[in-house]
């Protein structure tokens, strides 16, 4: 009799399509030669009671860490800006800020933490707690994704290391979406796995409904979408494929109407005088001399001439033409200086020659002559990329840019910084991506078949990312937050694979599953998560007390340089003081001046609006609450350079309070005609 199980394994393989299948065989006959390059994961056997003692204590130890000093430090960085909607929506059922306008970004949190502010009272610990929750719901999660694809021990390593991980524990102490945002992508791709194990739509509705949710936490959970397209291809199932993207256009749909809200909520900014146009990539970027339309001609000519050459020294048919297409355009992409696109045209162009050739070893001295002739096309195309190269390095000196902005004008769009910005999060588990990449490739050039899991990092990940670098050229790390989930996943799967290749013999899998946990979570970077404090945090909350314990005047003024945040704890404040680079990024027009668009309290942008504020004879004491935040050069950066020299050579600024984590600080500015205060008061 045949064992049910077997026959539902072999029914999972990428290589069996969907019997019964209406689709076009036409269609059909396009998937299968790539499902055909891809070989499925081992099946796991059921979980036995030890594996699921070890994630029952896996989650008890994340939880602890998550729940360890929640509300030790005071509200920082984003925080504010849930912090202000949430508390109007606990008093008037709306998230409102004091200018009125509706915030919507992360609304599902917003009402999360107003239920947990009514359950336990406002506080730090209160806003943070479903954060820490999430963050507890995370780590089961990837136990039950991570069985896609890892073997019992290298799934709990896994599981563990999203546990340990300190980004991860750092997003779960914090009242922000990201902790949601990531949570939803490991809900989602366990779904998809799911739907694609049992082929029943239903999950495959619950996974787009998921991810729907992860958009409404954050945007940018739309960058994987993409994976919807994964069960179909991976199986050549057309019938999935169709499915798959119903819902990718479902959830594209949903995405746009979700982002029409949230920018609809908004006020139309400013433009203030003075402010520079932002940059997108390198400075000198204007300098790149791009041919113009009446080389195209030529151009063409040339690389059809290339291409045709390279396809006659290959094997006859559609990978022979296919490579030889890629390694004609690898010089153009030189020309536009998108060497990084050079560099996956040149490494797909070899992978699909190779493989041509590797489909018609049968034929003796002609295909060494092939080969021969194939060679020296190849190294007639190296020396037209170097002359290129050369030509191009030698203009870019000429004109004077610095190193690093040769460098970055190389690299063109897409932009690949965000590969370098997401590393932030475990470079480990991109070096182990990237490790097994090269062998796949390898092995995909003599015509061998890679994993199915990575076609899941190039949907999860690799084009996602690149889709990102379209629009930016540089991100910061916790914009890439949707494809860390995938990246993990994916590196595990990796390490697995080459442990599996290269190193099985010498070391037993359960202590390389724990060694490449370890250096995924980095023990120096956990230990000092624990140790996290006012040393690590800005005491926002400190220089509020501060204020409050001076009793303030009618005629008093109270400057912050963190203006939302003081406005939280204090519940008003008079200026904004902000260099103009970073305030028109939230301000309006609003009563014939500046404001901004959260509190809308006017803005003091240059030494010489202070110095007018000063100058006044009716007024009280002047306070300036600095900000620990954006400390890199000592908020030169934010403050612009006018305010920065005001506020770090000003005879008339007096240091009065310095916070706990000895960067926040108070100014005063006596009233006229008063005595001078007394000297700086450190924080406890």
């Amino acid at each position: 009799m045949t064992d049910p199980a077997s026959v539902a394994e072999r029914a999972a393989h990428p290589s069996v399509r969907a019997r019964g299948s209406i689709a076009p065989s036409w269609l059909t006959a396009l998937l299968e030669p790539f499902a055909v390059a891809f070989e499925g994961s081992p099946a796991r056997v059921r979980a036995d009671a030890l594996e699921m003692a070890a994630v029952v204590l896996i989650v008890a130890v994340g939880a602890a860490l998550r729940f360890w000093g929640l509300g030790a430090v005071g509200l920082h960085g984003d925080e504010k800006t849930m912090a202000l909607p949430t508390m109007h929506l606990v008093h008037f059922g709306t998230p409102l800020f004091p200018s009125g306008l509706h915030y919507v970004r992360g609304i599902g949190q917003l009402y999360l933490m107003a239920g947990s502010i009514e359950a336990f009272g406002p506080s730090a610990w209160s806003f943070r707690l479903p954060s820490a929750l999430c963050g507890c719901l995370l780590i089961l999660l990837t136990y039950l994704a991570g069985r896609r694809f890892l073997s019992r021990p290298w799934n709990l390593a896994f599981t563990a290391s999203v546990a340990l991980l300190p980004s991860f524990i750092e997003d779960a102490q914090t009242a922000r979406m990201y902790v949601f945002l990531v949570t939803s992508i490991a809900g989602y791709v366990g779904l998809l796995f799911h739907w694609e194990r049992t082929g029943r739509d239903a999950w495959l509705a619950a996974a787009a409904l998921v991810l729907v949710i992860g958009i409404q936490f954050h945007e940018l959970a739309i960058f994987a979408a993409l994976l919807l397209f994964y069960p179909g291809l991976l199986r050549a199932d057309v019938r999935r494929l169709i499915a798959g993207l119903t819902a990718f256009v479902g959830v594209t749909l949903c995405f746009f109407l979700i982002s029409r809200w949230v920018s609809d909520s908004y006020p139309s900014l400013a433009t203030l005088p003075g402010v520079p146009d932002v940059v997108a990539g390198p400075q000198a970027a204007a300098l790149v001399p791009h041919p113009g339309l009446v080389w195209l001609v030529p151009i063409a000519v040339i690389l059809a001439a290339i291409g045709f050459s390279i396809a006659r020294a290959l094997s006859p048919g559609a990978l022979g033409t296919v490579a030889a297409a890629l390694l004609a355009l690898v010089p153009l992409a030189q020309l536009l200086y998108a060497y990084h696109v050079a560099f996956i045209l040149a490494v797909a162009g070899l992978v699909a020659a190779a493989r041509s050739r590797g489909g018609h070893a049968g034929r003796g001295a002609a295909v060494a002559t092939d080969r021969g002739r194939f060679t020296s096309r190849l190294i007639i195309l190296a020396l037209i990329s170097a002359a290129t190269l050369t030509a191009q390095l030698v203009e870019l000196a000429r004109t004077g840019v610095p190193l690093r902005e040769r460098l970055g004008l190389l690299l063109g769009w897409p932009s690949v910084w965000p590969f370098f910005a997401i590393s932030a999060y475990s470079r480990i588990a991109v070096l182990a991506t990237a490790a097994g990449a090269a062998l796949a490739l390898w092995r995909l050039a003599r015509r061998q078949a890679i994993p199915d899991f990575f076609l899941f990092l190039a949907l999860g990940v690799w084009i996602p990312l690149l889709m990102i670098g379209l629009f930016k050229w540089n991100i910061p790390p916790r914009y890439a937050a949707a494809q860390i989930f995938p990246l993990l996943l994916g590196g595990f799967a990796a390490a697995q694979w080459l442990w599996q290749t290269a190193a099985r013999a010498s070391l037993p899998r359960a202590a390389a599953a724990t060694a490449f946990a370890v250096l995924a979570v980095g023990p120096m970077s956990f230990a000092h998560t624990l140790g996290a404090g006012y040393a690590d945090h800005p005491d926002h909350l400190g220089a509020a007390r501060f204020i409050r314990s001076q009793h303030l005047g009618p005629k008093d003024i109270v400057i912050a340089e963190d203006v939302i945040m003081q406005t939280y704890y204090l519940g008003h404040v008079d200026y904004w003081l902000i260099g103009n680079v970073i305030a028109s990024q939230f301000v309006y027009r609003h009563d014939g001046r500046y404001e901004d668009i959260y509190t809308n309290d006017p803005i003091i942008t240059s030494a010489s609006e202070l110095e007018r504020l000063i100058s006044k004879r009716d007024r009280g004491a002047i306070y300036i609450i600095g900000s620990g935040e954006q400390q890199e050069d000592g908020r030169a950066y934010a403050r612009g350079p006018s305010l920065e020299r005001f506020m770090t050579s000003s005879p008339l600024l007096n240091v009065v309070y310095v916070g706990r984590d000895g960067l926040t600080k108070v100014w005063k500015i006596s009233a006229p005609s008063t005595p001078t205060p007394a000297p700086a008061r450190t924080a406890d």
